[in-house]
């Protein structure tokens, strides 16, 4: 499925990025992961005709509000990882998953599916076997849960957004106006090309696959379906982070934060049931797109 590799290539950076962080400070590792970024799709559009074509003024204002809403997500993420375990910061960013759905309800005046509320719950009690250590929550964590908001904000609007334009080509746009945002976030202390140099592999993931490419596919995928189904799915990046970050920085996981992995796999399986029972019940006689993104399927 398309949308599985943004998944894993969003999951996998986490650990990657609090490793950078040690030679970099936050505004210069978001600087460096959105220019690869915007270089990486930008050579994708121009390779491909369709897109580069629609590079038009008529994408221009919605792919500068989405640049910067992913640049003050991801402003707030990795300052948040800075405050926390990437872990942690994985699963709590995947919390974006309840507010696409609430803010799609809320815009498009609309109750969420019963299928939907289920999931979402799931999702939640997964989240909070994963994340939550007691009742204490660092400074870094509320700075996620912040950005995961920002992101929710972020998926409703792309959401829409590609229905109407040529998904690549906003989505080159939306980065590369991100980039151009990082710059005087990263003046202040000078660009770290030096510190740059010094993790060039943590920047490919980070940069190139994670802030680039599957940027890229999100956009071609959530073309086909809703925003609330596209954050259910994507809320499997969480599981990608943690198992990355045990492998990688060796924060392990407990039984329960295990049990709160599966939560969330099921809340993905029930939202795609759900979809597949929808699609199966549709006339066989019509074709059922799938409703305009922020519309939750019944």
């Amino acid at each position: 499925m398309l949308v599985l590799i943004p998944t894993l290539l969003w999951g996998l950076p986490f650990p990657a990025r609090k490793l950078a962080l040690d030679e970099l400070g936050t505004a210069d590792l978001v600087f460096w992961m959105r220019a690869l970024g915007a270089v990486t799709l930008g050579v994708i559009v121009l390779c491909r005709p369709v897109s580069a074509a629609a590079l038009r003024r008529q994408i221009i204002l919605p792919g500068l509000v989405l640049g910067g809403l992913v640049t003050a997500g991801t402003v707030l993420q990795t300052a948040g990882i800075e405050g926390s375990t990437a872990s942690n910061a994985g699963f709590i960013t995947s919390l974006f998953v309840v507010f696409t759905v609430l803010i799609s309800a809320v815009v498009d005046r609309r109750t969420p599916s019963s299928a939907v509320v289920f999931a979402t719950a799931l999702a939640v009690v997964g989240l909070a076997l994963l994340s939550l250590n007691g009742f204490e929550i660092a400074a870094g964590d509320l700075l996620t849960l912040l950005a995961a908001f920002v992101f929710g904000v972020h998926l409703v609007v792309l959401g829409r957004t590609v229905k109407e334009v040529d998904p690549l080509a906003i989505a080159f746009v939306q980065v590369a106006f991100s980039a151009i945002l990082a710059v005087p976030l990263a003046l202040p202390g000078g660009l770290d090309t030096a510190g740059a140099l010094e993790v060039p592999g943590l920047l490919f993931l980070s940069g190139v696959l994670a802030g680039g490419i599957a940027i890229g596919v999100q956009a071609l995928a959530q073309r086909a379906m809703t925003a609330s189904r596209m954050a259910i799915l994507l809320g499997g990046e969480s599981i990608v982070a943690a198992i990355a970050s045990a492998l990688w920085l060796g924060e392990a996981l407990t039984l329960r934060q295990w049990i709160g992995g599966l939560l969330l796999l099921a809340a993905m399986a029930v939202s795609e049931i759900a979809t597949s029972r929808a699609a199966l019940n549709a006339p066989r006689n019509t074709l059922a797109p799938e409703p305009a993104a922020g519309h939750i399927a019944p």
